[in-house]
């Protein structure tokens, strides 16, 4: 996303939207979610909507993972949130990762010997 973040001008027209809507927000979604449940756990203290918003995201996690507990019983929309939920935090941590210089050397193939 870095290297072709002037595909993000507007004068690009649709290849701009398809790249902000592909590639920008699977960069930001897992940072969006996190500011979204922190935003909702501050406004909790003054709100009950926002304490019953916070209450469902944290609800909504924790069953994604509590799926895998149920094995091979575990049901297909559980499944998908626990899909949805590991795409995200792999795609944080390869975020991180990215910008805490992991992959500063170029990948290459293991030759088998």
């Amino acid at each position: 996303m870095i290297r072709l973040a002037w595909l993000l001008n507007p004068k690009f027209g649709g290849v701009a939207l398809a790249f902000a809507s592909g590639k920008a927000l699977r960069v930001a979604a897992p940072f969006l979610i996190v500011l979204g449940l922190l935003g909702s756990l501050i406004l909790a203290a003054g709100s009950a909507v926002f304490a019953t918003l916070a209450a469902m995201q944290i609800a909504g996690l924790l069953s994604a993972e509590a799926g895998a507990l149920l094995g091979s019983a575990e049901p297909r929309g559980l499944a998908l949130a626990r899909y949805v939920v590991a795409g995200h935090i792999a795609s944080a941590t390869g975020v991180v990762r990215y910008f805490s210089g992991a992959y500063a050397k170029p990948w290459r193939r293991d030759v088998l010997a």
